[in-house]
């Protein structure tokens, strides 16, 4: 592992713990991560996910912003409608990116790569907002990532992507039990 690598992986990994606990400084280790995993995708040809990094850079700050500026949001669950636009606008996302990385980058695997860039952005935006759905989503393709770089073989991003897996099952228990607590304690009262 290269050390840009070395450092990529840690800061992804302390925005990925910081998140699980809500913390809003997480969303700068997520700034640097993505600045640094971006060259290195750039280094190996991965282009879609050179893409997810800018873009997950003007997430990251949005998301600062939303955690810093909105204190009183609080995990929740989302309405089916947001969940269906999300879906929808992730459709016509995967679908359009999948045919770039395919006619433009000769991506190595476009539509692998294509459908878990949409989902990964799905997976973000639902996080700044703080609904728990976000953690569904980061579990499959945290692990599909895992294949995807076993593939390849980038050993230290699998060894990376499996414990970004785990961090999301982790999350989503986590929220899922702050969500009862509240569940909870608005029944006591």
């Amino acid at each position: 592992m290269t050390l840009l690598g070395f450092f990529a992986s840690l800061f992804g990994l302390i925005y990925c713990l910081g998140a699980v606990y809500e913390k809003s400084w997480s969303w700068y280790a997520g700034i640097v991560n993505v600045i640094l995993y971006g060259y290195y995708c750039y280094s190996i040809k991965l282009y879609g996910e050179l893409g997810l990094q800018a873009v997950y850079l003007v997430l990251s700050i949005v998301g600062l912003l939303n955690w810093n500026l909105n204190k009183e949001d609080k995990i929740s669950y989302s309405k089916a409608e947001l969940l269906v636009v999300v879906g929808f606008s992730l459709l016509v996302f995967a679908i359009c990116y999948i045919f770039l990385l395919q006619s433009i980058f000769h991506s190595l695997f476009p539509v692998v790569d294509g459908l878990l860039v949409a989902l990964s952005l799905g997976a973000t935006y639902l996080a700044i907002r703080k609904k728990i759905e976000n953690w569904v989503i980061w579990i499959p393709v945290n692990f599909s990532y895992v294949i995807l770089y076993i593939i390849v073989g980038e050993w230290p991003l699998v060894i990376q992507f499996l414990v970004f897996g785990i961090m999301a099952v982790f999350g989503f228990l986590t929220w899922n039990r702050v969500l009862n607590n509240v569940q909870n304690s608005s029944n006591r009262t």
